[in-house]
């Protein structure tokens, strides 16, 4: 809500001692000086799920199309390692943050953001262990080496996604009732993108 309609509406709630003593109303009266001809101030954030599934699904487009021009040309894995990095950092620092604010501050929405089961710092941790994974593929060092970094990746990975999907079933929960249904839908599906993605190169092996 606009900051100056907030101040209007908590100055009509103060009252101040009257000449005789007994509490009066700070503002007495009110009058219009100015009507705006704009349509009126939204009283709640509207925030479409259908636009967060789109980029979810554009950015899942992207991976498969990164995945498919991969084989082909013969690059290996390194792609869509490189997307799923990038998502994790994105995923990762945006978790922290989150985690920040509700353990070190006293901020209403931050305070036990279910988001945070959306973009958890975990994401961080699989971020760090992609790129080393992929320093290690692009050194040449052992297969062996890298397929037991890509089985931790995968592991951590698929926690990251139980974690979003945990989040999303527990909106069937009255207890549970925020409003995070954008967030759901273009996090969760990235979560699990990348799970199956890393599961699919740990089983396969086939890291070049």
């Amino acid at each position: 809500m606009f900051l100056p309609v907030k101040l209007m509406q908590h100055l009509r709630t103060i009252r101040v001692p009257g000449a005789e003593g007994r509490s009066v109303p700070l503002v007495a009266d009110e009058r219009v000086l100015f009507q705006a001809s704009r349509a009126p101030e939204a009283v709640s954030v509207t925030r479409g799920i259908g636009g967060f599934l789109m980029v979810a699904a554009a950015l899942l487009i992207i991976g498969f199309a990164a995945w498919a021009v991969s084989r082909r040309i013969g690059s290996g894995t390194m792609p869509v390692l490189a997307l799923a990095t990038v998502w994790s950092l994105l995923a990762g620092v945006f978790g922290i943050v989150l985690a920040g604010l509700w353990l070190a501050t006293n901020h209403v929405y931050s305070y036990r953001n279910e988001n945070v089961l959306q973009t958890t710092p975990l994401s961080l941790a699989l971020a760090v262990i992609l790129v080393r994974l992929m320093w290690r593929l692009r050194r040449g060092r052992p297969a062996a080496a890298s397929t037991s970094q890509l089985r931790s990746a995968s592991l951590l990975a698929i926690a990251i996604a139980a974690l979003a999907v945990l989040g999303f079933l527990l909106q069937a929960l009255p207890m549970f009732s925020q409003v995070n249904g954008g967030m759901i839908a273009l996090a969760m599906p990235l979560h699990i993108a990348v799970a199956v993605a890393l599961v699919h190169f740990a089983r396969r092996s086939r890291l070049t």
